[in-house]
């Protein structure tokens, strides 16, 4: 992964939102002479200086949970697995993936072949690699037949693993 400023920008927020209320507390504490705060300290009543502590404490403390909590949901999510067969990454819901940058492929080109009819071409939109969808054969096909494909082996082979169980594991047959 490449450094990217938007978006550790966007982990510390928080962090960074305290550290400038801080940071213009005490740029306001050294502008203002300490004549001036024993002034403002006689004149303002001692309750309404507590409450302004204690509205700036809670402040702080909902900043800080509020990290705390993104850091918490950010450890929590899980990471997507992608499946590579024939030459691409494809997701959960069979969606092409480039497989330099993990960014969803698109349609690019539509075209008619001799032998398979109809093949398409997908094109990445980050670095406009363009892949040709073909089969282990080398025909050329569509993005549909290909999800097609990759559904029956996937049936395929969940088949092949419950036939496998059944039989390592005799007791695991269901009986008539």
């Amino acid at each position: 992964m490449g450094w990217n400023l938007k978006q550790r920008a966007q982990d510390h927020i928080v962090t960074v939102a305290v550290g400038l209320i801080v940071l213009l507390l005490l740029v306001v504490w050294r502008a203002i002479p300490s004549s001036v705060w024993d002034r403002v300290s006689e004149a303002t009543p001692k309750r309404a200086l507590w409450a302004l502590l204690a509205l700036e404490g809670m402040a702080i403390c909902l900043l800080s949970g509020a990290l705390i909590d993104y850091r918490r949901k950010e450890k929590n999510i899980p990471a997507r697995q992608y499946y590579r067969t024939y030459g691409l990454f494809w997701d959960e819901d069979l969606n092409p993936l480039c497989p330099v940058d993990n960014i969803l492929l698109s349609v690019s080109e539509r075209h008619t072949e001799p032998i398979t009819g109809f093949a398409e071409s997908l094109k990445c939109p980050k670095c406009k690699a363009v892949f040709k969808l073909r089969f282990e054969g080398g025909d050329l096909t569509t993005l549909m037949q290909m999800q097609d494909a990759i559904r029956r082996r996937i049936a395929t082979a969940l088949q092949f693993q419950i036939t496998n169980y059944r039989f390592k594991n005799p007791e695991a047959q269901i009986s008539n």
